[in-house]
C-alpha cells in the first residue's frame, strides 16, 4: 500500500561528503609557481646558500658564503636539505626540492589549521578556516617560496591545533603543545619562542568547559617533551661552538628590543595581508558580544593570541612583511563564526567582489598574454616588452593547457554558486586560486626573463679573472654572491679589504670611483636601477 509521508517527518539527508574537493584545491593552491624558475628573491636564495652549505657536511651552524648565518634558525634549512638528499639533483633543481619542503609545511599547516577549527567550532568547519587561511592575499604571495618564516607559522598552527583538544583529549593536546615550542625555536627564534609561551599562557586562563584537571593532564606530557627538544640545538650548538652561540644569543636575545615603527608597519600590513578574514574576524566580535561564556572567552584568545604575534613582530630586527603571517592562523580561527553571521547581503556582496576581482585579474593576465604572443593589443605589448625587455615569446604547451583548464574551472564554479556563505568562500579560494596559477603559467617565462639572474651571472663568470683569490665583495648583495656559487660554481667569499679587483652594486648615476677602470658592467633583464660591476684597480 502506497502512503504519503511528510517532508518534515523524512530523516534528514546527511551532507555530502566533498574533503577529496578540498584537497584538489589545495594541491591547485600549493603547486603553481613550485618548479620552473630559479630563485630570484633574496630570502629563497640565502635558503638555496644554507641548504648548500648543510648538503657539503654542516648541519648544525647555519652557513652562508662560508660565514656562519645566524638570521634565522635551522628547522626549515634541515627541512629542505633533507628533501635535496632524498632526491637526487639530475632528477630534480635543488632550488626546486627546497621549495618541496615550503609545500610540505604549507600542506601540513593546512592540515592542522582545519583540525583545529574542527575542534573548535564543530564538525565542518574546519573546512572553511582553511579555505579562510588559503584566501588571504598576503599568504598566497608568500607561501610559494621556501622561506625560514614558514616553520614559526607551521609551530602557530600545531599550537592552535593542541590549544583545540584541551576539553577533549588532553594527552594528546599535551604532545601537540610539547611539539609546538621547539618547532617555534627552530623555525622562528627565540622570539617565536616567547609568543608561543605567551600564548599558552593566554590559553590557560579558565574557560567554561575546560577543567584544571585537564591543563594538568595536558602540561606534563607538554614539558616532558618540550624541555629537551627546546635545549637540544642550543647546547648541541654551544659546545660545539661556543663563539657562535654567543653571538647568536647576543643577536637573536639580547640585542632584541620594541620599535614603535616596526609595530606601525606589521599593523599597516595586516589590512592587506589578512584580507578577507580580519573583517570576518571583527564581523564574529561584533554580532556575538554576548554570546555563551566557552564561545566569548575563545573569541578573546584567539584575538589576544593574533595581536600578539603583530606586538612580537615589533621586536625583530628587521621589518619582512612575510612575518605578518604569523598572525594568520589564529585570526582565520576567529573568522570562522563571522562566516555564519554574514547576512543574505554580505554573502552577495562578497561573492560579487570576489568575481570582480579575480575575473579582471584572469582578463588582464590573458590579454597580457596574448599581447605578448601577438603583439596585439600594441600599447600592452609595448610596456610589456618594456618591462622584460630580453623575454623571447615560445609557446609552452603545457603551461597553455593549465592555464585553460584553471580559467574553465573557476568559469564553471561561478556558474554553479548560489548565494551561500560556504559556496561564497569557496568561490573566493578558487579565484584566487585560478589568478595566482594564471600569473604562474601564462606569465612565468615572461617573469623569468625580467628577474632571473643567469644571464647575468653567466656574463660576469666569463670576465672574472682567472686569480680568484682576492677580490673585493663587500659591496655586494649576498643574494648575488650566493646565486654566483650556486648557478656558476664560482664561491667568492665576503672580502673587505684592499684587493686589484672589486665586485660593486650600483645605480643608474653610479660613477666609477677614481683610480678603479670598469672592466664588465651588467644588470637583471628586467631591472634598470640597480646594476653590478666588476672594477679593476688602475696601476
Amino acid at each position: 500500500m502506497l502512503t504519503y509521508t511528510p517532508a518534515s517527518a523524512l530523516p534528514p539527508t546527511p551532507p555530502r561528503d566533498h574533503s577529496w574537493l578540498l584537497l584538489l584545491l589545495c594541491l591547485a593552491w600549493l603547486l603553481p609557481g613550485t618548479f620552473g624558475h630559479a630563485p630570484w628573491r633574496g630570502e629563497e636564495v640565502e635558503v638555496i646558500g644554507v641548504v648548500q652549505s648543510m648538503l657539503h657536511g654542516q648541519w648544525l651552524i647555519p652557513q652562508l658564503n662560508g660565514q656562519p648565518f645566524l638570521d634565522n634558525p635551522p628547522l626549515t634549512y634541515w627541512l629542505a636539505a633533507a628533501f635535496a638528499k632524498i632526491l637526487p639533483s639530475h632528477w630534480i633543481a635543488l632550488h626546486e626540492t627546497a621549495r618541496l619542503a615550503a609545500v610540505l609545511m604549507m600542506g601540513l599547516t593546512f592540515l592542522l589549521v582545519g583540525l583545529a577549527g574542527k575542534h573548535m567550532w564543530g564538525a565542518r568547519q574546519g573546512r572553511l578556516a582553511v579555505l579562510m587561511l588559503m584566501g588571504c592575499f598576503g599568504l598566497l604571495s608568500r607561501a610559494h617560496l621556501v622561506m625560514p618564516e614558514q616553520a614559526a607559522l607551521l609551530g602557530a598552527a600545531l599550537q592552535l591545533y593542541g590549544l583545540s583538544l584541551l576539553a577533549e583529549r588532553p594527552m594528546r593536546a599535551g604532545l601537540c603543545l610539547g611539539l609546538a615550542l621547539p618547532v617555534a625555536l627552530l623555525g622562528g627564534g627565540p622570539l617565536a619562542l616567547a609568543v608561543s609561551i605567551l600564548t599558552l599562557l593566554l590559553f590557560a586562563w579558565p574557560r567554561p568547559g575546560v577543567a584544571t584537571a585537564q591543563w594538568l593532564r595536558a602540561l606534563l606530557p607538554a614539558s616532558v617533551i618540550a624541555l629537551p627538544l627546546l635545549l637540544l640545538w642550543p647546547l648541541a650548538l654551544r659546545q660545539h661552538a661556543p663563539l657562535i652561540f654567543d653571538q647568536w644569543w647576543q643577536q637573536q636575545v639580547l640585542a632584541a628590543h620594541f620599535d614603535a615603527h616596526r609595530l606601525r608597519y606589521y599593523l599597516g600590513m595586516v589590512p592587506w595581508f589578512a584580507w578577507p578574514a580580519w573583517p570576518l574576524a571583527l564581523l564574529a566580535l561584533r554580532r556575538n558580544p554576548l554570546g555563551s561564556a566557552p564561545s566569548r572567552v575563545l573569541h578573546l584568545q584567539l584575538l589576544l593570541a593574533s595581536l600578539l604575534w603583530i606586538l612580537g613582530n615589533a621586536w625583530q630586527p628587521d621589518e619582512h612583511d612575510v612575518n605578518t603571517m604569523l598572525c594568520l592562523p589564529a585570526l582565520c580561527l576567529l573568522a570562522v563564526p563571522g562566516l555564519d553571521r554574514l547576512r543574505r547581503g554580505g554573502i552577495a556582496a562578497f561573492n560579487w567582489f570576489g568575481r570582480c576581482t579575480f575575473g579582471l585579474i584572469a582578463l588582464l593576465v590573458w590579454l597580457g598574454w596574448l599581447a605578448l604572443s601577438t603583439g596585439w593589443p600594441g600599447r600592452i605589448a609595448m610596456r610589456m616588452h618594456r618591462a622584460s625587455p630580453t623575454y623571447q615569446h615560445e609557446l609552452h604547451p603545457v603551461l597553455l593547457a593549465f592555464a585553460l583548464l584553471l580559467t574553465g574551472l573557476w568559469l564553471w564554479i561561478m556558474w554553479q554558486q548560489r548565494h551561500d556563505v560556504r559556496k561564497a568562500l569557496s568561490g573566493w579560494v578558487a579565484g584566487a586560486t585560478m589568478a595566482w596559477g594564471l600569473i604562474m603559467t601564462l606569465w612565468l617565462p615572461w617573469i623569468v626573463a625580467a628577474k632571473d639572474y643567469q644571464p647575468m651571472l653567466q656574463q660576469l663568470a666569463r670576465q672574472l679573472p682567472a686569480d680568484r683569490s682576492c677580490i673585493h665583495t663587500a659591496d655586494m648583495p649576498r643574494t648575488v654572491l650566493t646565486l654566483l656559487a650556486y648557478r656558476q660554481g664560482i664561491d667568492l667569499p665576503v672580502r673587505d679589504q684592499a684587493c686589484r679587483w672589486k665586485l660593486a652594486k650600483t645605480t643608474q648615476r653610479s660613477v666609477a670611483p677614481a683610480g678603479w677602470r670598469i672592466i664588465w658592467q651588467g644588470h637583471r633583464g628586467g631591472d634598470r636601477k640597480e646594476g653590478y660591476w666588476l672594477l679593476q684597480r688602475q696601476p
